[in-house]
């Protein structure tokens, strides 16, 4: 008889079966070593890199074949154990976070105790300079010295002598920025009511017992709600006060106005406009302009125009106000 011949299908099968178990066994040995080295520092990593290697190893998978006939899928092997590596992973990053917070407190325990020592050796000569800085209005020096022993050093006196120089040196800082708040209002044009009054805001928070200020804000105060009031009561009587053009700086109401009274409303070239005033009788502005006249030429004309309720109600000389 002739032997049976052997296919290249089942050699490539054997050879894949092969490196399947050679894989198993380097990727199983692996979890191994890394579960020993892991063992006496993190005990839930070395574990999940136990199980990960018993996934693996060749003679678990043997086992649990013929001892309960249970064969796990190569997917399910591998995403079993990728879940058991993120696992070590972030067991092995907490404990080492812990650690670390550990070692952090060890050293600042070790820290206060020797602030703690260094004070009660020298707690005379300590607060003597800081006595010395506080004569000498040093009141940054007086804190950086108390600082550096007051959040391990229960002590009345230092912890009293932080505090005053704190706040000497908080009252500086306010009077310096009061006089500098001064020096603007004495720059500011009493006829800006808003930047007046919130300027005087500030230095009253500064300095909430001086008279000067708590009158001024007041007044700037009760004249603004008296503009706001004046205003709301024209905006009653006139209509929406007019806007002015982001383009050219002209008002829709004089083009609208002029167009129906020019001879030639097409030619129609708006130069600059005013802004808006209000006199008895509506909203003002002034507007510099130019158009064709009945023969043909152009001609520049400025006038003002009184606006209510979104028309120009009447027009007049350049002459008749002055801005």
């Amino acid at each position: 008889m002739r032997p049976s011949a052997v296919t290249p299908t089942a050699e490539s099968g054997r050879a894949r079966q092969i490196a399947g178990t050679v894989g198993s066994w380097i990727g199983g040995g692996f979890f191994v070593l890394v579960a020993l080295g892991a063992l006496f520092t993190n005990v839930l990593a070395a574990s999940l890199f136990l199980v990960a290697a018993a996934l693996l190893l060749p003679p678990v998978t043997a086992w649990l074949k013929a001892s309960s006939n249970l064969v796990i899928p190569g997917k399910v092997k591998a995403w079993a154990v990728l879940g058991l590596m993120v696992g070590a992973a972030f067991s092995i990053a907490a404990s080492t976070t812990r650690e670390q917070e550990r070692d952090a407190a060890r050293a600042t325990s070790a820290h206060a105790a020797a602030v703690r020592v260094d004070f009660q050796t020298n707690r005379a000569a300590i607060l003597r300079r800081m006595d010395s800085a506080a004569t000498a209005r040093s009141y940054p020096l007086v804190v950086s010295i108390g600082e550096k022993y007051a959040a391990a050093v229960p002590d009345s006196q230092l912890t009293t002598r932080l505090r005053d120089a704190r706040a000497a040196q908080t009252r500086k800082a306010d009077s310096v920025r009061e006089q500098q708040l001064l020096a603007r209002a004495s720059q500011l044009p009493a006829d800006d009511l808003e930047a007046n009054r919130d300027l005087y805001q500030k230095l009253l928070a500064l300095n909430p017992s001086n008279a000067s200020y708590k009158a001024k804000y007041a007044d700037y105060s009760n004249r603004l709600r008296q503009r706001e009031a004046a205003e709301q009561d024209r905006i009653k009587r006139f209509g929406p006060v007019p806007q002015a053009s982001a383009w050219d700086g002209s008002y829709s109401e004089v083009k609208d106005y002029l167009r129906q009274v020019m001879n030639d409303p097409e030619s129609l070239r708006m130069d600059s406009c005013t802004g808006v005033y209000h006199v008895e009788r509506g909203w003002l502005v002034g507007c510099d302009y130019g158009g064709r006249n009945k023969f043909g030429g152009m001609i520049r004309q400025s006038n003002w125009f009184i606006i209510r309720h979104g028309r120009v109600v009447e027009m007049k000389e350049a002459s008749a106000y002055r801005p």
